[in-house]
């Protein structure tokens, strides 16, 4: 009892420090009161964070725990925090992907898919640059896992399991003739369950 009563103090104190947050790109916040007969595990928010040179990849999940169908509120976000007001960078359809990798329950992996046309973009020092969860994958006729696949990639929710989720940058900034790669990774994991 303790326990509980201490994680929902701690989830009240950061629910609160994200609401002093706020940005307009801000679709989800964590939410302040504990849902009944959730356990701790179920109403935490999920934010995971890796650093590579000047840029900061940060993905997120409104909770780590939703149920069958209901709407999967996860993002990615991506920073410049280095010493220029603004840098280009040139990346595929966009700098950061945010695919399920692997349903753990089934052992089901899946590849994300995405198209590479050559595009640049500007990010703005110290700005948060928000990419919102898509579904991706494909599956071929003679699959194993077609059924589930297809399952998955219908509505906004996923099927009940375990899902790894990755957020992951490619993409390259210029100085000159010089190309400084930026491919760097960072996970958390989803369950879906009643």
């Amino acid at each position: 009892m303790r326990r509980r009563m201490a994680g929902a103090k701690l989830l009240i104190a950061a629910a609160i420090m994200l609401g002093g947050c706020s940005s307009s790109d801000n679709d989800f916040v964590a939410s302040v009161t504990p849902a009944p007969d959730m356990s701790d595990e179920q109403e935490k928010a999920l934010s995971e964070e890796k650093r590579e040179g000047d840029f900061i990849l940060r993905i997120e999940s409104e909770k780590n725990v939703y149920k069958p169908g209901e709407k999967i509120k996860m993002r990615a976000l991506l920073k410049y925090d280095g010493p220029e007001k603004t840098i280009k960078i040139y990346h595929g359809m966009e700098p950061v992907a945010m695919p399920v990798v692997e349903e753990l329950t089934r052992g089901i992996e899946t590849e994300a898919v995405m198209p590479v046309p050559l595009k640049s973009s500007i990010l703005k020092q110290n700005e948060w640059n928000v990419f919102p969860f898509k579904k991706s994958g494909g599956y071929s006729e003679n699959d194993p896992h077609k059924d589930f696949i297809k399952t998955f990639l219908a509505g906004d929710g996923f099927p009940k399991g375990k899902y790894r989720v990755q957020g992951w940058t490619d993409f390259y900034t210029e100085e000159g003739d010089e190309q400084q790669k930026y491919h760097f990774t960072t996970e958390f994991i989803v369950t879906v369950q009643d």
